[in-house]
């Protein structure tokens, strides 16, 4: 019986914390996908964050997305 407590109550922590899925693509200097990654964050700044902090030198840019929203992209392109 402690067993099935114990699962409980980390399955109901799990979903009152669940984090949004973030996928962070790094691009060649073309514009190409070099790698991408999914990552779990607590909001979007989490997940910039943590993009630039991934990010090797020899990527030109990066963009994060949350879902099917592009909530950050260097550099930034002027459409």
């Amino acid at each position: 019986e402690m067993r099935k407590k114990e699962k409980r109550r980390g399955h109901r922590r799990e979903q009152e914390h669940a984090m949004p899925n973030y996928e962070i693509n790094y691009l060649h200097h073309d514009g190409t996908l070099a790698c991408k990654f999914e990552a779990q964050c607590e909001d979007d700044n989490q997940a910039k964050v943590l993009a630039h902090a991934m990010k090797d030198h020899g990527h030109k840019g990066m963009e994060v997305w949350n879902g099917t929203s592009l909530v950050y992209q260097r550099p930034e392109v002027v459409r």
